[in-house]
């Protein structure tokens, strides 16, 4: 595998450019991946992921790759939150003792804020010119909850024994 990187100008022209040419990329950091499923051109990622690094996404990420037959077309490849920052007068105000610490948490603390009313929104998320693609990839991707311990300390990219495409 050699890795090659492309600026976020043209991306997807570049992409298609070069699938068209018989270029096909090994992995592809992109969230468009239903119009590749539906002309033959992945592979189910059981057959070039092993099933201990599958195990070890956060379910609702990898739910994001999930075609439309079914299959497990598309796993996520980054996920992050830069900061997440909270008004502790409100959290007092709202009976939360602590910063949220999984999915489940942030969402009840959320449903907690909004019941204060006076407009009080539970959860907001920076959508800018700076950095929008990571920024709403945070959003599309449900980032993995703080404190998940689901890494893999040396992943192996695995090929499958038929020739690629499809």
């Amino acid at each position: 595998m050699k890795l090659q990187i492309e600026g976020w100008d043209g991306f997807s022209e570049k992409v298609s450019a070069r699938i068209q040419a018989g270029d096909y990329p090994d992995i592809l950091n992109d969230n468009a991946f239903a119009g590749s499923a539906d002309a033959d051109l992945l592979y189910d990622i059981t057959e070039v992921m092993s099933a201990d690094t599958i195990s070890a996404i956060e379910p609702s990420l990898l739910a994001n790759g999930v075609g439309a037959d079914g299959t497990q077309w598309a796993a996520p490849d980054i996920a992050s939150a830069r900061m997440l920052i909270y008004n502790t007068d409100l959290f007092t105000k709202a009976g939360i003792t602590a910063p949220p610490k999984t999915w489940a948490e942030m969402e009840d603390a959320a449903r907690k804020l909004v019941a204060l009313g006076d407009g009080v929104v539970g959860y907001g998320m920076p959508l800018g010119k700076e950095e929008a693609q990571v920024e709403s990839s945070l959003w599309l991707w449900a980032p993995v909850a703080p404190g998940s311990t689901a890494r893999s300390s040396s992943p192996t990219p695995r090929r499958p024994s038929r020739p690629s495409p499809r």
